[in-house]
Formats: structure tokens, C-alpha cells, sequence
């Protein structure tokens, strides 16, 4: 994401950008990677310790799009 955030900032006269426009590049880049990237190891860390509870317990977690659809349903959008 960040080579594709700076190609779509590139002056077009051909000099390098700046330092603040490589940040703002990265800092984007790294926050959509965030976005993407923490419901899916949430969903991953709660079938793990699913699978460790006693049966009576387990919520049933059977892939992650169940993990989600449960976590949502039970906890909302905030978890």
C-alpha cells in the first residue's frame, strides 16, 4: 500500500516527495494494514482459546466468518 499511497503522491514534475508526504503515505498505509489486520487476529486468538475450554463452554467457533457473525452478535462492533 505505501509504493501504491507514494506513486499517487509522486509530483509530477519528477522530483522525490517530501519527508512529510512519506509519512502521511506510511502512517495511511499502516493504518488501513491495522484495520484489516486486528478483526481478523481477533477472530483467529477467540477459536484458539475456544478450542480450550470445556466443552459446555465452547462457543462452536467452526471458521472465521462464524467467529465474526458470533463476536458481532454477542459484543457488537466494538467487541
Amino acid at each position: 500500500l505505501f509504493d501504491k499511497f507514494t506513486e499517487l503522491t509522486k509530483d509530477p514534475s519528477g522530483k522525490p516527495s517530501g519527508f512529510a508526504t512519506k509519512a502521511l503515505c506510511a502512517l495511511s498505509a499502516g493504518g488501513l494494514a491495522a484495520i484489516m489486520g486486528n478483526p481478523a487476529d481477533l477472530a483467529l486468538i477467540r477459536m484458539q482459546a475456544d478450542g480450550m475450554l470445556p466443552p459446555a463452554e465452547r462457543r462452536g467457533y467452526t471458521n472465521v466468518v462464524t467467529a465474526f457473525s458470533g463476536i458481532l452478535a454477542t459484543e457488537g462492533a466494538a467487541g
